[in-house]
């Protein structure tokens, strides 16, 4: 049986792997950083934070036990072509996975918080992805997306040069790196 490789849906500079991703684009369809977005055909809102996502960006409370997936994890990525930033935030359970994204305008202006909750399968071996969903918020005239597309990550080897979809636990640290070591997400896990 093959394991689908997950493709990188994001330009460079703002690589969620490619189970999942956030981003920005322009009224024109560019991105911050001027690549073309990702289309989908699927629900849009505007101005209002996303009932799945907005918990996610509520202040931790409790524990954070370490080395187990399951719980909420928070990580930045930086767009340094645009100075766009997204606040991204994760909640992993055995059988579901919340992506959640607000994103960050370089005067500071925030979006509405974009999420999507699809079935998985979380274990400390992988990460799999089983369904595509798409989520987007409106800031003027940019479009803050969180998706998540069917695909596996598995954890990584040992090999120190080559970490290709796959993901690395460390206590309160998750890595979860796309097709290169140079594309990668660094979470931290924020509660249970």
């Amino acid at each position: 049986m093959m394991t689908q490789r997950p493709s990188v849906l994001l330009p460079s500079w703002c690589l969620f792997v490619g189970l999942a991703a956030s981003g920005c684009s322009g009224a024109d369809g560019s991105v911050a950083g001027g690549e073309s977005p990702a289309r989908s055909s699927n629900g849009s809102a505007a101005g209002t934070d996303s009932p799945a996502g907005a918990p996610l960006f509520d202040t931790p409370s409790g524990s954070a036990t370490r080395n187990s997936l399951e719980g909420v994890w928070a990580g930045v990525l930086e767009a340094p072509a645009s100075d766009w930033r997204f606040d991204s935030r994760w909640r992993l359970t055995a059988t579901s996975i919340t992506f959640a994204t607000r994103c960050v305008a370089p005067d500071g202006t925030e979006s509405a918080i974009a999420a999507v909750t699809a079935r998985a399968r979380v274990s400390t071996s992988e990460i799999a992805i089983l369904e595509s969903k798409e989520d987007k918020r409106t800031l003027g005239d940019v479009t803050c997306r969180a998706t998540a597309r069917p695909g596996t990550a598995k954890r990584c080897g040992d090999d120190a040069f080559m970490k290709s979809d796959c993901f690395e636990l460390d206590g309160t640290s998750l890595v979860v790196y796309g097709s290169s070591s140079l594309e990668k997400i660094e979470l931290t896990k924020i509660s249970d």
